[in-house]
Parts: structure tokens; C-alpha cells; sequence
């Protein structure tokens, strides 16, 4: 996503490496709160498709309910990028099951979302219940897979509206205007 970017005063930076350097120089609290609110809308893209695939696999309701999008700034060493997360919740969620494993007799669990993604066997938590084997009903990846072009499409546009924002804000603070 290289740019060309007006400064003021006919300067131009052109380039990945200059652009980083004068994305950093801004306001780097405003503007990374921003940016993870694009990245959001991004994620909230295949979310909402990932969503769509789920029911129409005939996923259980209360798996897809946890479905999540996770862009809140980051603390300590991780605030140095912005990202975000999309997926299910690991434990003590409706759709987390938990059995015992063998031979220790250890509980072990998993988020159903992972066995309806992947396949794999399902064992409930119940001694007269039997395992059975479940078929990989596919959510995740064929919606990051479909809405890859629109995610993008909406990461460009709304990272182009921060950097125009960030950028006037530089012009009118270098000019003296409030």
C-alpha cells in the first residue's frame, strides 16, 4: 500500500520505509486507536461471513454466538503493531466441552468450533454416551478465503482515511492553525 503523501511545503514521501517513518512521528495514541478500529471492520468482514457458513453447516447456535473479533489496543511489548484477533473463546464458554482423557484421567477440552472446522472425534462427557466421528464442516477459512479481496479492500480504504486524517492534522499543526 505505498503511497505518495503530501506534507506541506511540496514535500512528498514516497515509499514503504519513509511512510513508516512518518507514520511514527504522528500522534501515535490517537492515531493507533484509529487504525485498530479499521483492522476491526476488517475482521468484522469475515466474522460476519464465517457467521453466514456456521449456520448454513448446520453448526450448533451457542458455538457460533462466541464467535469474536478482538481489536483493542495492546499493552507493553505487543503495542508496537496493531492487530487483531477473530475466533472462539478457549474454555468455560457455551460449546466448550471438556472429557476425561486416558489413561491419567486428566480433563481435557476443546471448543466445539474447532471439531465442526476441522473434524475430529467428539467425545461427550457422559459415560453412556458413545464418541463418534465428526465430519469437517468448514467456517473459518473458506470465509477468510472469500472475503480476503473485501478485508483488504476495507483495510486500504480506512487506513487511507486515517494517514489523510493524520496527515492534515501534521499540515495545520506545522502551519500554526488550531
Amino acid at each position: 500500500m505505498a503511497r505518495s503523501v503530501p506534507l506541506g511545503g511540496g514535500e512528498q514521501v514516497k515509499g514503504l520505509k519513509q511512510l513508516a517513518a512518518q507514520i511514527k512521528a504522528l500522534d501515535s495514541v490517537v492515531y493507533s486507536a484509529k487504525c485498530y478500529g479499521v483492522v476491526g471492520k476488517a475482521l468484522g468482514v469475515v466474522r460476519e461471513k464465517a457467521v453466514s457458513n456456521a449456520r448454513a453447516a448446520n453448526w450448533p447456535h451457542e458455538t457460533i454466538e462466541n464467535f469474536f473479533v478482538d481489536a483493542r489496543p495492546k499493552s507493553g511489548k505487543r503495542a508496537k503493531k496493531v492487530s487483531a484477533l477473530f475466533g472462539v473463546p478457549k474454555k468455560d464458554r457455551p460449546g466448550y466441552e471438556k472429557w476425561r482423557g486416558k489413561p491419567q484421567g486428566r480433563v481435557i477440552g476443546m471448543n466445539l468450533a474447532t471439531l465442526y472446522e476441522f473434524g475430529g472425534m467428539h467425545r461427550p462427557d457422559s459415560p453412556k454416551a458413545q464418541a463418534e466421528w465428526l465430519a469437517a464442516r468448514p467456517s473459518f477459512r473458506p470465509a477468510l478465503q472469500s472475503e480476503r479481496q473485501k478485508m483488504l479492500g476495507v483495510l486500504d480504504e480506512g487506513l487511507k482515511q486515517v494517514l489523510d486524517e493524520a496527515v492534515k492534522e501534521e499540515i495545520r499543526k506545522k502551519a500554526g492553525v488550531e
